[in-house]
């Protein structure tokens, strides 16, 4: 991503330039800010808990999902959905289990 500049011939482009650096590197600190946040989320007990149980979840439901029939299919999508509802419940009381932040609760 390295960009060849061009050969700054006064003042004003010097300052243009300098100004376009410091907007540039404002915007990359917001994306790592940003980054650090999301990480700082998904690295959280209880979203490491319930990714796994969704993912086992998605797995046996995939499977199920393989065979041929109408009712078969509907059955398991209503199985999927109930779920996932419960695992959204699981996910909140344990956050409040695990989160001693009172400020987030779901």
């Amino acid at each position: 991503m390295a960009k060849t500049m061009k050969k700054i011939k006064s003042i004003k482009q010097l300052k243009y330039q300098k100004n376009q650096i410091k907007q540039r590197q404002a915007e990359l600190e917001d994306k790592i800010r940003s980054n650090w946040k999301d990480l700082k989320e998904n690295l959280r007990p209880v979203n490491i808990a319930k990714d796994a149980l969704s993912s086992i979840m998605k797995r046996k439901t995939a499977d199920y999902l393989y065979g041929d029939g109408f009712v078969r299919n509907a059955i398991t999508y209503g199985v999927t959905v109930l779920a996932n509802k419960f695992l959204n419940k699981a996910g909140g009381r344990l956050g409040k289990v695990f989160n001693n932040d009172p400020q987030i609760e779901n």
